[in-house]
């Protein structure tokens, strides 16, 4: 009896070892996983933070500039001319994906780009307009919508004048961020990434069918499942098993109060982390 306690006392003794050495090598392996994931999601943010504040940066200029224009009473002739040449200035050297400076100046519809919207467009009734004025005081980025002019998707930066009638604004094309994360996907180990603004709505996403949807109502339940666990967490990630595979979720910030989430496929990862407590 003596020798069978002494037996289950040195295998026991080793099995507590190995399981607390198996642990340890668990969670440094777990750390890195979501470590590497949070790298991954963080290059996409940085990358498309940079296109919006390029915009951003742009309209702050020319802002200050049509401040001063209104101040000296400048004509309307003379703000136009300075939309056109700021627009020719931003095309050529900083974003080619815009249509341009333009706003409402004055009582005045003015475009750098020189398109002619017709009789019936009332720029005071668009949500560009609408939105800055809401805003007034700060720069206002508008959620994405349909471009009159192109036809585009777009997203527009607007702020209003020192008049506080006034509203200048600029275009981006929303295909540039759509770019960004569809090459992130293909490039890295991400599962598929999407913008939502602080209602849950879908304003771009790696897989172009979910743009407008609210994430947290689908039936599909895969962005339900998110959702949830967005709510449930207060870091900037969580792990997520669903259908028996293995994501860590991470919440990017980018400009104007909206959410980067980046999904990444992990699943490969977890289940090699298994492997060793096969073993043992």
């Amino acid at each position: 009896v003596c020798k069978i306690l002494i037996y289950l006392a040195v295998v026991s003794f080793f099995v507590v070892i190995i399981f607390i050495y198996y642990n340890m090598i668990y969670k440094e392996t777990r750390d890195n996983i979501i470590n590497n994931g949070r790298l991954v999601a963080f290059e996409s943010s940085n990358q498309i933070d940079k296109h919006l504040s390029a915009g951003i940066d742009i309209l702050k200029l020319s802002g200050y500039t049509a401040d001063n224009m209104i101040r000296d009473n400048r004509s309307t002739d003379d703000i136009l001319d300075f939309f056109v040449d700021e627009t020719v200035a931003v095309k050529d050297a900083l974003i080619d994906d815009t249509t341009g400076v333009y706003g409402y100046v004055n009582g005045t519809y003015l475009d750098g780009s020189g398109w002619d919207p017709g009789p019936d467009y009332d720029p005071t009734k668009r949500p560009w307009y609408i939105e800055a004025r809401a805003n007034r005081g700060r720069l206002t980025i508008v959620d994405p919508y349909l471009d009159m002019d192109t036809g585009d998707i777009i997203l527009t930066i607007a702020k209003t004048l020192c008049d506080a009638k006034s509203v200048i604004a600029i275009d981006i094309s929303m295909e540039e961020i759509q770019n960004i994360m569809e090459k992130h996907i293909s490039d890295s180990e991400c599962y598929e990434e999407f913008i939502i603004n602080t209602k849950g709505k879908i304003l771009a996403h790696s897989n172009s069918d979910y743009i407008g949807r609210y994430y947290e109502y689908n039936t599909d339940s895969f962005h339900a499942a998110i959702a949830n666990g967005y709510k449930e967490v207060s870091d900037d990630h969580f792990y997520l098993d669903y259908n028996s595979d293995d994501y860590m979720v991470y919440f990017m910030p980018l400009e104007n109060d909206w959410t980067l989430v980046s999904v990444i496929d992990a699943t490969k990862d977890f289940k090699g982390l298994r492997y060793p407590l096969y073993t043992t």
